[in-house]
């Protein structure tokens, strides 16, 4: 999966219209599918800086078994304390305070049913979650790992 992918699906399920209901349930799928964005992007940071980057990616066991062995709460208490590091660069650190926070709303999204999401901000986080993507991909190798 692709993080771009995942951003763009993000974005119709949060610009699409309906009822009051559906338009709750897309926006909150939106917001979860944001959240792994930023998951994928990583996982696959990951799996290019420890078994290495290479053109078929999804046929290499040894590629696949890093790409799939990030876990989520271990990746959240990570990038909280990589949050506070002034040694790590700010596009590390803010794509680490958007990931716990995203985390953070994908699990209100998926399980609080009493939890409302406001179009205006999912489509925001949609768009930071872009933009952070982008800034991390751009920092040197060494510093991501």
């Amino acid at each position: 999966m692709r993080a771009a992918d995942l951003i763009a699906v993000a974005r119709l399920l949060a610009e699409a219209t309906g009822d009051r209901a559906t338009q709750e349930i897309r926006l909150r799928r939106a917001a979860s599918t944001a959240y792994y964005a930023l998951f994928h992007c990583l996982s696959e940071n990951c799996a290019d800086l420890l078994a290495g980057r290479m053109k078929d990616k999804r046929h290499n066991a040894e590629w696949l078994r890093v790409y799939r062995s990030l876990n989520h709460s271990k990746a959240r208490n990570r990038c909280r304390s990589q949050a506070s590091f002034d040694q790590t660069p700010q596009p590390i650190r803010r794509f680490a305070n958007l990931f716990v926070e995203l985390q953070r709303l994908r699990h209100e999204a998926d399980y609080n049913p009493s939890a409302s999401f406001e179009q205006d901000k999912v489509m925001q986080n949609i768009d930071d979650c872009e933009a952070r993507i982008r800034a991390f991909n751009a920092v040197p190798a060494a510093a991501r790992r």
